[in-house]
């Protein structure tokens, strides 16, 4: 409705931040390589979650990703009126990440690398696992079991936020298009 909380995702349908091109708000549910998903048409599809889904403090977020375009695109964003604590983007097939932390100090590396300067790549019309792990010391991601470099993080995350997956915005061209499956978050995560 029209008097949504503005630390809602819902508010997002009430103003004129969802793209006019969108053909379909939710994406589909479909059978790919025997596995029933979502699958997004990137032109502005989401899925909200509420805003205790990720925490400021500690978590592990997991999910298998099957991109079918090449564009830079949104993954999941933490946000609605306000920003939140958490970005995941993809550009060129490279996962890009954005963490705010309590101060809006923002932590972000444009490409996680394997190793110093190796860059992971999430292929094309493949199926990718990603994971994002905080800990209140570091936040750790990976690709396909692959870390990156921890980066040390004392500060717990900014704020409660909606979680939006899919896009977030009017720019349609910058909504996800490919498969979703396994997503989860986990509070409390610890790492090794």
């Amino acid at each position: 409705g029209g008097g949504a909380d503005p630390g809602s995702a819902a508010r997002y349908f009430n103003d004129k931040t969802y793209p006019k091109t969108a053909q379909e708000a939710a994406p589909q549910w479909v059978r790919e390589d025997g596995v029933f998903c979502l699958k997004f048409d990137g032109k502005g599809n989401i899925v909200t979650f509420p805003r205790e889904t990720i925490p400021s403090g500690s978590f592990r977020l997991s999910f298998e990703i099957k991109p079918l375009s090449n564009k830079e695109q949104a993954l999941l964003e933490c946000r609605s009126k306000y920003i939140g604590p958490l970005h995941l983007r993809l550009k060129s097939g490279k996962l890009q990440a954005v963490y705010r932390d309590w101060n809006l100090t923002k932590h972000a590396q444009a490409e996680f690398g394997v190793e110093a300067g190796e860059s992971v790549q999430i292929p094309l019309g493949k199926w990718s696992k990603v994971e994002v792990a905080y800990d209140l010391k570091r936040l750790r991601i990976s690709v396909n079991g692959k870390a990156g470099k921890d980066t040390p993080l004392s500060q717990p995350g900014y704020s409660f936020s909606s979680c939006v997956f899919g896009g977030f915005g009017g720019d349609s061209a910058a909504y996800y298009e490919g498969y979703l499956r396994a997503f989860r978050v986990q509070h409390g995560a610890k790492m090794d």
